[in-house]
């Protein structure tokens, strides 16, 4: 900071001494206090410079006092000596305006205001910019004691809001107070000199400044379109203090073409607003994925999901509905195609203009140099004002569609060996083994209070059913490989034992002979099925796992009410299995169960029904429950109450299940496949997903505790292992190793 300061005085200085010089004449004391002050300004702005913090904004506070108290020291100066002159009063006036814009700039560094609080530094340099314009806003002013009044509380409330105490909305308040008190006084000032100006000279300024203000609107709209943030966790979006380089270039761009070539061809502006539409399009799928699923978009993949989410929407929304989002989507897409070609039309037009070229390039120009300056090894933090580019993003998308290219012709993407072994798994004795994979359960279950409440009933439900069963139940953390969806990595992560993190791998590892779970029980003698009541095409996998058979959503036959998309409650899908497999003596079972009731978008959850036998008759559910759970569809904004009692709905029928029975031998695995997405875990989650092992042998229970499990249904804080590695401890576990 020192250097920049020792920097920004001699720059101003050396201007100040410039002008003073051609003015010719003695410079004065005066003069000389009001030179202190400006010095006195340098490190204030150095400051912007550096990272916030209570200690500096006190400093900045104190030197902007002293300024302040200079201040009047350089009038009495001036008059105690007779020496005021028309240069030191100017020279006065310009000390003041630079110590509000600087001041004004660090309450907004400091985020103790948005970027309206700008305008009271840049009031004064408008003021005198139209002035060269107008030249009837550049008359002689009559002196008034109400200017310097305002000046004063202008900075006074500037540094109010700046202090470290002062916090929002109270800093708002501040600033805001100070900017309506120097707007009130700049309005008065213009408001004399246009009663002298005539009539015609005010109609042309208020032409002019309708122009100027469309053009600002225009160059609001097109820096926003590709600058936007997303309003966690919503699909909603704000507006947010950033600039964008890649509008800064188009802006310069076009002003050089103007100025090279003439008039800009309309043609031109369609194409540019079609590739700004685009950019709009790529900067929304940037900033909303991460709050909807907290991961980053990679349209390669998402986009081949696009037919299956259209799909949901036919089979659960009205005729009426669907229609209006198509509509409400491409009159969408056609408004901001409109919105932007208007706006660039507005820039066009101003470019002809030598006032116009001037301004924009100007701009765009010092916008440019300033986001070159932040790649520089120069202390100015300049970058944190600039968005991230939308070009990035699309580049970003390009290397996503390489990778995925890479991915599909390199077989060694896969991880090698064969980590489920070839022993025999003597503690198990033929138990049944049911792989319960919850869809979405995950950390969050535990770790957001409002959702853990909710569950916790079912917990308790699940833990008192297990007690009177005589079961013992182990639980943990894992860390998953995915977030927010794609569960397929996770069940072929858990299924093989292997590192699966990407679609291309997961493409790969099917085309590929490798051991899995179901293929281990089944070389044991074990019959491997798969229920999948979300399945209603064709599944290749099943063939790679090695399942004997697969129960999709037409094999369960369910005829009952439907409940949303996935239209099967797991109750059910679980009461059909045990008719179909479990209730009569049969061979050892390894059942790979993938639930649907917990997905997104968790709506509606249906009833639990203690009758297990009913639930497989044509009446399953009482008409009020039904309805309740109809009327129970929430709130689309806030998904957390509905994934809270999908999870509660969960351990109450697990519960119900293991006292229907008792008498069986069982090892339950309980696991999520990942999170649910960020819109219901919040910001930051953890990737960690819930293990419980519930069993009927208090061996494989105190085996499991040794391995870092822990008793109960409540896992300790701290990830036990990735989710791959797990497949192989239980194994071990099961093994007696």
């Amino acid at each position: 900071m020192p250097l920049i300061s020792v920097a920004i005085s001699v720059v101003l200085g050396g201007v100040v001494l410039w002008f003073a010089r051609r003015r010719g004449g003695p410079f004065g004391a005066a003069n000389t206090v009001t030179f202190v002050r400006l010095i006195l300004i340098a490190p204030l702005i150095a400051l912007l410079a550096e990272p916030p913090s209570a200690a500096l904004a006190w400093l900045a506070i104190a030197i902007a006092s002293l300024v302040l108290v200079l201040d009047g020291v350089d009038g009495w100066v001036a008059r105690r000596l007779g020496a005021a002159t028309e240069f030191g009063a100017r020279f006065d006036m310009e000390t003041d305006a630079l110590l509000i814009l600087v001041s004004s700039a660090l309450c907004f560094h400091y985020d103790k205001a948005g970027a309206w609080i700008l305008i009271a530094g840049l009031m004064r340099y408008a003021f005198v910019g139209l002035g060269r314009v107008w030249p009837w806003m550049s008359a002689p002013l009559p002196a008034s004691r109400r200017r310097q009044i305002v000046c004063v509380v202008q900075i006074v409330t500037l540094l109010v809001c700046l202090a470290p105490p002062v916090a929002r909305p109270w800093s708002f308040a501040a600033g805001g107070v100070g900017l309506g008190a120097l707007g009130w006084s700049f309005a008065i000032d213009v408001r004399w000199l246009a009663s002298r100006a005539g009539p015609a000279a005010v109609a042309q300024a208020s032409t002019a400044m309708r122009d100027w203000l469309f053009l600002a609107l225009a160059l609001f709209f097109l820096n926003f379109a590709v600058t936007f943030h997303n309003v966690w966790p919503t699909p909603w979006i704000t507006m947010w203090p950033e600039v964008s380089i890649e509008i800064a270039v188009l802006l310069l761009a076009l002003a050089l073409c103007a100025r090279l070539f003439g008039k800009i061809p309309s043609r031109l502006s369609t194409v540019l607003a079609i590739v700004l539409t685009l950019m709009t399009i790529g900067r929304y799928a940037e900033v909303t994925t991460p709050a909807l699923y907290g991961r980053a978009v990679n349209l390669y993949w998402d986009a081949q999901y696009l037919p299956n989410v259209a799909a949901m929407l036919v089979e659960v929304a009205s005729p009426v509905l669907l229609a209006a989002i198509v509509v409400a989507f491409f009159a969408g897409l056609a408004a901001i195609f409109m919105l932007l070609r208007v706006a660039l039309a507005r820039v066009v037009a101003s470019l002809e203009h030598r006032s116009g070229r001037r301004a924009i390039g100007g701009l765009a120009l010092v916008l440019v140099a300033a986001f070159a300056v932040g790649h520089t090894r120069l202390p100015l933090r300049t970058l944190q004002y600039f968005s991230l580019p939308v070009t990035r993003t699309y580049w970003q998308q390009g290397e996503f569609i390489a990778a995925a290219f890479a991915e599909a012709n390199d077989p060694q993407r896969v991880p090698n060996g064969t980590p489920l072994g070839d022993y025999p798994l003597p503690n198990l004795d033929g138990t049944d083994v049911v792989l319960h994979f919850v869809e979405s359960y995950g950390a969050t279950a535990f770790d957001v209070p409002e959702i853990a409440a909710v569950v916790e009933p079912g917990r308790a439900e699940l833990a008192a059913a297990l007690e009177a069963s005589g079961r013992e139940v182990v639980s943990a953390f894992v860390t998953s490989p995915t977030f927010g969806g794609t569960s397929w990595l996770a069940h072929s992560s858990f299924m093989t034992g292997l590192d699966i993190r990407s679609n291309g791998t997961y493409n790969l590892l099917l085309t590929q002979n490798r051991a899995t779970l179901a293929k281990r029980f089944k070389e044991l003698g074990y019959r491997a099925v798969a229920l999948l009541p979300g399945l209603r095409t064709e599944w290749p996998e099943g063939a790679f796992y090695g399942f004997d058979d697969i129960y999709g959503a037409r094999a369960l036959d369910y005829d009952g009410p439907e409940f949303g998309w996935w239209r099967i409650p797991d109750q059910y899908s679980l009461a059909r299995l045990a008719a179909l497999e479990m209730d009569a003596p049969h061979t050892p079972l390894f059942v790979f169960f993938a639930t649907i009731s917990t997905h997104m978008p968790f709506n509606p959850v249906p009833p639990y029904q203690p009758d297990w036998r009913r639930l497989l008759s044509a009446d399953p559910y009482d008409k009020d429950r039904l309805e309740a759970a109809s009327l129970g569809l929430g709130d689309w904004t806030n998904l957390r109450p509905a994934y809270a009692a999908t999870l509660a709905y969960t351990f109450k029928y697990v519960a119900g299940f293991l006292r229907a029975h008792a008498d069986t031998n069982l090892v339950w695995i309980m696991i999520g496949d990942h999170q649910p997405a960020a819109n219901v875990t919040g910001e930051g989650a953890r990737w960690d997903v819930p293990v419980h092992v519930i069993t009927n042998d208090g061996v494989i229970a105190a085996a499991l505790i040794e391995r870092g499990f822990t008793p109960g249904l409540t896992p300790a804080p701290m990830p036990l292992s990735p989710m791959y590695e797990l497949p192989a401890l239980l194994l071990e576990t099961f093994g007696g190793h």
